[in-house]
């Protein structure tokens, strides 16, 4: 009985290693939008559970981070970054370039963005090399706040088409469908519970499919 006890729990533990490394992971990278910031919901949790158990998402957002190197808070120098490095992923969401559009940092070194935007999608794939990466537009920013402005988001948009298109990369765009949608946003930027909900929709249906 006693070696029967061990054999079952043996099997048990195996099936249960198994359905782990058999899970689809998915990363997601960004800024405050991603992570959740002072009490505005990340859309992250919503995800996992629109993809369900057969996934297991990470949030790999950092508050304030900017996609240029030379920003005021680098997503390349977080502890975020080194995660998503790491992270053996099958799939990556990239929804970065929000904060870069205040003027400290777009204003100073737009000419860099591209560069930079292409250079995280090359170290990301140099260490996660089978992952599937997706693009996100930015959501709109409603209310121009602390710094982000949308007249320069909508600047940052057709350089990230462009290299999506330049690396055979797939676009979700959150940030069209969310134009008419400014409810979503208490303070013109962040998602409350029905943005957090939409943006999690919109990537749940394009790396679904």
């Amino acid at each position: 009985m006693k070696n029967l006890n061990i054999l079952r729990f043996i099997l048990i533990l195996s099936i249960t290693t198994y359905s782990l490394s058999a899970q689809i992971k998915v990363v997601c990278i960004g800024n405050s939008i991603t992570e959740g910031w002072h009490g505005n919901p990340s859309y992250v949790p919503t995800l996992q559970k629109l993809l369900g158990t057969d996934y297991i998402v990470e949030n790999n957002g950092k508050s304030g981070a900017t996609l240029l190197k030379k920003g005021n808070k680098p997503y390349y120098m977080q502890d975020a970054f080194s995660r998503a490095l790491k992270s053996n992923a099958d799939i990556i969401t990239i929804m970065l370039g929000t904060n870069d559009t205040k003027s400290q940092n777009w204003d100073n070194y737009k000419s860099e963005f591209k560069s930079d935007y292409e250079s995280l999608i090359d170290t990301l794939q140099s260490t996660n090399k089978n992952a599937k990466i997706f693009l996100v537009i930015p959501v709109p920013v409603c209310k121009d706040n602390y710094g982000i402005r949308n007249d320069i988001l909508n600047l940052e948009i057709p350089i990230i088409n462009e290299i999506a298109d330049e690396k055979g990369l797939s676009v979700i765009d959150a940030n069209t469908p969310l134009l008419s949608s400014c409810n979503y946003f208490n303070d013109g930027v962040h998602p409350n519970d029905l943005g957090a909900k939409a943006i999690a929709k919109m990537i749940y249906q394009n790396i679904s499919k």
